[in-house]
């Protein structure tokens, strides 16, 4: 249960290299490691209805992912 509909932080860990460390196998393809909002842009707009600060819903759950970080 999240009080604020959101998950507090959402964190991707990928399997591989980051395209910081050269990609390896994806090359210039590969994802970069990162921290970010999800659709920050959107706040006002998105998110749960107490809570409208952007982000991603997690398919219909009703939990929305703001802040999260990619890493390898």
């Amino acid at each position: 249960n999240e009080p604020d509909g959101y998950i507090d932080h959402f964190q991707l860990v990928h399997a591989g290299e980051d395209e910081s460390a050269g990609g390896g196998a994806e090359g210039t393809n590969a994802i970069w490691a990162h921290r970010w909002y999800a659709y920050g842009t959107n706040a006002g707009a998105t998110g749960p209805a107490n809570n409208k600060a952007g982000g991603a819903q997690i398919g219909d759950t009703g939990i929305w992912v703001g802040d999260y970080t990619v890493q390898p």
